[in-house]
């Protein structure tokens, strides 16, 4: 398979890369491999429609891949991606990163980094990926919403350094581009192993909050397409696909 060329568009200033991308893909313009970025988002967009704070200092991007593979070889991408992710950052950056479930980029604790990832499918087929990022870099975290800045934090602040936005913004394009081209040709290693070593809540207890219902347990870790694994207080072992989770201290 090809190298993929990433053609990097950047603005001062949008309402999110996410919605921009989406524009793109209507208009029918060339757009594999196209990424997005900007300087500053005034509605940037997180996961389960809430919105996300991006202030100057931080890497607000959007990639669009395009594509004919079937829908099923994409399950867990997301989860596989913020391994991946963390990975080559580990190799690059003097910081230990742990993933919260599904996505969420942890240094210390507190969340650095998420990933959002739209579909467009037909026939269960997928034909656009877009996938977004947002990572605080040099934002400063005291600058954003109270609600936000108590559990956020960012590289920078970790490091008592300034990072080159444009470095994590290569690491992160090197790690999507080789995710997708392994996904395309359906040569994917098992993470189950990986993510007991990563995740900020395996063998810890958890609250699950899915549309359904909510359910409090222990995390038993995740099944190949990244499905979290939780043993209720009932002793059930149940797995969710779609859902946030928050860590309980247990007095």
């Amino acid at each position: 398979m090809s190298t993929i060329e990433n053609e990097i568009l950047t603005f001062d200033e949008v309402i999110s890369t996410q919605e921009l991308a989406m524009k793109y893909i209507r208009e029918r313009k060339k757009t594999h491999g196209l990424v997005l970025t900007a300087t500053k988002q005034t509605g940037g967009q997180g996961r389960l429609e809430r919105s996300w704070s991006s202030p100057i200092g931080g890497l607000w991007m959007t990639t669009i891949y395009q594509c004919k593979t079937p829908l099923a070889q994409f399950e867990g991408f997301s989860v596989r991606l913020g391994l991946e992710m963390i990975k080559d950052f580990e190799n690059s950056i003097p910081l230990k990163f742990q993933i919260k479930w599904p996505n969420d980029l942890i240094v210390n604790k507190k969340k650095v980094g998420g990933i959002l990832i739209n579909t467009r499918i037909k026939e269960d087929i997928l034909t656009e990926l877009i996938i977004g990022i947002g990572i605080n870099i040099n934002n400063q975290t005291e600058t954003l919403p109270p609600e936000v800045a108590s559990i956020a934090t960012s590289m920078s602040e970790n490091m008592l350094d300034k990072i080159s936005i444009s470095s994590v913004q290569h690491i992160v394009l090197t790690a999507q581009n080789r995710l997708f081209q392994n996904v395309e040709r359906n040569e994917l290693e098992d993470i189950a192993d990986i993510w007991t070593k990563k995740s900020l809540s395996y063998q810890k207890t958890i609250r699950v909050v899915t549309r359904e219902e909510t359910l409090t347990g222990v995390e038993q870790g995740i099944t190949e397409n990244g499905s979290l694994i939780l043993k209720t207080n009932s002793n059930e072992l149940k797995t969710v696909s779609i859902g946030d989770i928050e860590l309980l201290r247990i007095k």
